[in-house]
């Protein structure tokens, strides 16, 4: 799933582009200007692939404006704090309740915009992963989501994809080439195998969209952070 050396050797080329841009972009936080739009961007991929670290990084930087956590895992943590352990196991359950956290999570977004000329929003995942996470039957997108297995209704469903700023940018992580012992922990168990396998659905999902995807490759992790900052500085100063 990776990007080979050369590809990420390239990409790393633009560092001097990237850090004119991120200078740019702290300029206009610092001073207190800022271009009259609102952004927002996705990190996602599949488990393993470093996305939460990516985005943590990001967030101590302290130079962007709202991190949206992944719902997912917090879903699973509530849902283990009362008792069920495996709460995925009841797909369209856990998918409401994904749903609707992500939903307010969201419109307290844009309640925390209002007013202000410039924002720059990350979202750790965002509604489209659940299309990829969702019943095996289900194999092609559309926007209500959740449409034909009873999750939403399409009426609050498409409400939803229309409401909420479109992403300026998906970013999907690579997972690394070499397998890893699976992504076990208390809220994730999936193995190497089914990690590629989601990260696969997870870009084709995005994909059909129509909304732009960006891979993040597999870099140390100060190297990624630095990378996606300027990809995306570059994107708010108007330079991508």
């Amino acid at each position: 799933m990776a990007i080979s050396a050369e590809e990420a050797q390239r990409l790393l080329q633009r560092d001097k582009a990237l850090a004119l841009a991120t200078e740019k972009l702290l300029a206009f936080h610092c001073r207190g200007f800022g271009l009259p739009r609102h952004y927002k961007f996705v990190v996602t991929g599949g488990p393993g692939s470093g996305k939460t670290s990516l985005v943590r990084g990001l967030e101590e930087l302290n130079c962007f404006d709202l991190f949206i956590n992944e719902a997912a895992e917090d879903v699973i943590r509530v849902c283990q704090a009362e008792g069920n352990s495996e709460p995925w196991l009841k797909p369209v359950e856990f998918q409401r309740r994904i749903f609707w956290l992500q939903y307010y999570r969201e419109e307290r977004a844009l309640d925390a915009v209002k007013g202000r000329h410039c924002t720059v929003q990350i979202n750790d995942r965002y509604f489209c992963d659940g299309w990829a996470y969702g019943p095996e039957e289900k194999e092609e997108f559309d926007k209500s989501l959740w449409k034909g297995w009873e999750v939403l209704s399409d009426e609050i469903a498409n409400a939803a994809y229309n409401k909420f700023l479109a992403p300026s940018v998906v970013f999907i992580c690579d997972l690394p080439e070499e397998p890893f012992d699976g992504h076990i922990t208390n809220v994730r168990r999936e193995s190497y195998q089914q990690s590629v396998e989601l990260a696969k659905k997870i870009h084709k999902v995005y994909s059909a969209t129509g909304w732009p995807v960006v891979r993040v490759p597999v870099l140390p992790l100060a190297e990624r952070v630095a990378w996606l900052q300027g990809m995306i500085a570059l994107k708010v100063v108007g330079l991508s």
